[in-house]
């Protein structure tokens, strides 16, 4: 139980520390990629370096960024860009995984708590209830031997 209250802890943190950083990104808008250098990596996928010229708040940024993608980006090509709206030089490649993350971090805390939770309410308010998860726990560790 304190080791899955531990584990609980540590995602939820992760999670809202991951919540509140893409809450920094909170505008978005189309890049023109003016560069691009792409390579294949080790999985399979494009690893591009790009120089991004975008618009924001009525003025024009350029930055560097990096992103993995099936796709091989090339200059001229369009590119979703979030940035700061209190700082739009500071922007990064749009991912739409990236705004689900801390919230599935923090979904997959609860039901860990609630498994323990279940689990500790078997061990103690039924009888033999102990027992038998720890005849289930046996069993289950054997026949990962195999």
């Amino acid at each position: 139980m304190i080791f899955a209250v531990v584990i609980a802890i540590i995602l939820v943190i992760i999670g809202i520390f991951l919540i509140i950083a893409n809450k920094k990104y909170n505008k978005s808008t189309q890049g023109d990629v003016k560069t691009s250098r792409c390579y294949y990596n080790n999985k399979g996928k494009n690893k591009c370096d790009l120089i991004v010229s975008y618009k924001a708040s009525g003025k024009e940024y350029t930055n560097s960024m990096s992103v993995t993608s099936s796709k091989r980006y090339k200059a001229g090509d369009k590119i979703k860009i979030d940035y700061k709206s209190s700082d739009p030089s500071e922007s990064r490649v749009y991912n739409e995984g990236h705004k689900y993350v801390g919230p599935v971090l923090m979904i997959i805390a609860i039901i860990i708590l609630i498994i323990a939770f279940v689990r500790m309410m078997i061990a103690s308010k039924i009888k033999g209830g102990g027992s038998a998860l720890l005849a289930m726990n046996t069993l289950s560790a054997i026949r990962g031997r195999d």
